[in-house]
């Protein structure tokens, strides 16, 4: 998970936090791009118990690294003023303010959410579906993994030149919200058009890869842009929830859609025959 470092460097630094952002992110893009042939690898060689028990192993190594992040001074500092704004309150507005509630009446703030919401749909729609869309195309299941590997590789780049980007007296991150937005949208409903070879659904992955890979790298600027430092850990938790519940409804979404589809193609397809028996009476 992505949570604890964008908050952990969010306080850690001020000057480069773009950048510095960027380049820990840009970790989930390297495993993205290592985890595609890998797990293929290990459920071809230890079959689906074996791949999920090495990948487990492989996974809790997280709890290490999390065990060795610190709070930062910064970080110390605001909770040292949150404690003392909320000595003297009742308990239901101690709790409030301890989680920032206040977030949700931000317009900004519920947009950006609606926005993470949504992104996460289709992606998880993407990871689950493209492999088996491509080998529905004709490609091996080598080639189809591949497609994953190359996401991966070109989020990492895009990550980090967006940290980049953002750095201070460089691009506004909501203008390049904006834009990586547009672009991925016109990426994606040009998708029907050059998807039928393995060429096309390669390049729709370097592109979805680079521009996707941005918008992780957006999400702790945005909100300090936004809502300030001091709100910072409980509006990135807040966007994950949101994001997580988009990444459930995805693929079901995406079942459900293709589902219909076949029910309303059989419909017309029934109607036509019937058109043809009473033509033909």
């Amino acid at each position: 998970m992505a949570t604890p470092p964008l908050v952990v460097i969010g306080y850690y630094f001020r000057k480069k936090r773009g950048i510095a952002i960027g380049i820990a992110v840009s970790g989930a893009g390297a495993g993205m791009f290592i985890s595609g042939p890998l797990f293929q690898f290990l459920f071809d060689s230890y079959g689906f118990q074996g791949g999920m028990l090495i990948m487990a192993a492989i996974f809790s190594n997280q709890i290490v690294l999390g065990c060795i992040m610190r709070p930062s001074e910064t970080e110390i500092y605001h909770k040292s003023l949150r404690s003392k704004d909320i000595n003297d309150q009742p308990s239901r507005i101690n709790l409030r303010k301890t989680l920032n509630l206040d977030i949700f009446g931000d317009k900004m703030f519920l947009v950006l959410l609606l926005q993470f919401l949504i992104w996460n749909i289709p992606f998880s729609m993407l990871v689950l579906h493209l492999p088996n869309f491509s080998v529905l195309k004709g490609s091996t299941e080598q080639q189809a993994a591949f497609l994953i590997f190359l996401i991966g590789l070109t989020g990492t780049f895009g990550r980090v030149l967006t940290g980049m980007a953002v750095s201070p007296h460089a691009i506004d991150p909501v203008l390049m919200n904006m834009g990586i937005t547009g672009i991925l949208g016109i990426t994606c409903s040009l998708f029907p058009f050059y998807s039928n070879t393995y060429a096309g659904q390669s390049v729709f992955s370097c592109v979805f890869g680079i521009y996707s890979g941005g918008l992780t790298t957006l999400i702790t600027p945005l909100i300090v842009e936004l809502l300030g430092l001091e709100k910072l850990s409980s509006a990135v938790g807040i966007m994950y929830c949101i994001g997580g519940i988009g990444y459930i409804i995805g693929p079901t979404f995406a079942g459900k859609i293709k589902q219909s589809t076949l029910v309303y193609f059989r419909i017309v397809y029934l109607l036509f025959q019937r058109l043809k028996v009473f033509e033909v009476c």
